[in-house]
């Protein structure tokens, strides 16, 4: 890690404390945000990995406060399965296993998305000059029909199915929105 950028910093004002911080290859970053009970997981690190994207990035995952254990490890094994590719992701992929990737659950994958719940700004952490610096990427645990819905037709389209039907997308126990 080099010294502060002020990356810790911009993630601290869009997902509150920081609870805990895991270190390896990259740190694994816990926040709680106690309103309304969000834990986020992040990398801190992967941006100065070798990997082939559009810009430096590090993957995060939001879900509820009871499930943190989960963002983690949504975080934690693709940022290990981008490290082993090379390369990093971009929005609107969707990565997807043949069976549901947690027990108890319908969640089969995660979509590649800026993030729903922080803003716009959140997602481009910009340098000391206003430039881009890193790509912040939100890892979404999604169900199969989800996934192929995405596929088939693209984000936008699961993201109205998600506005009318106003699943928990902070729950990996939701029912699937398609």
């Amino acid at each position: 890690m080099t010294a502060d950028d002020g990356f810790l910093g911009h993630l601290e004002q869009h997902l509150g404390e920081i609870r805990h911080i895991a270190s390896g290859h990259y740190d694994l970053v816990e926040f709680y945000l106690p309103d309304p009970g969000i834990s986020t997981v992040i990398t801190n690190g992967l941006r100065f990995q070798s990997l082939t994207a559009t810009r430096p990035q590090e993957l995060v995952c939001s879900l509820g406060e009871e499930q943190r254990d989960i963002a983690r490890y949504f975080v934690d094994s693709m940022a290990g399965v981008l490290l082993e590719q090379g390369r990093g992701l971009e929005y609107g992929a969707v990565v997807v296993n043949d069976r549901p990737v947690l027990e108890g659950t319908e969640m089969h994958g995660v979509l590649a998305h800026p993030s729903p719940y922080f803003g716009s700004d959140f997602d481009l952490f910009l340098d000391a000059s206003g430039e881009p610096a890193v790509q912040i990427v939100t890892l979404m645990p999604v169900t199969a029909p989800e996934a192929a819905l995405v596929e088939a037709e693209d984000a936008d389209e699961l993201f109205e199915r998600f506005w009318a039907k106003r699943p928990n997308l902070l729950d990996v126990t939701r029912p699937s929105a398609v």
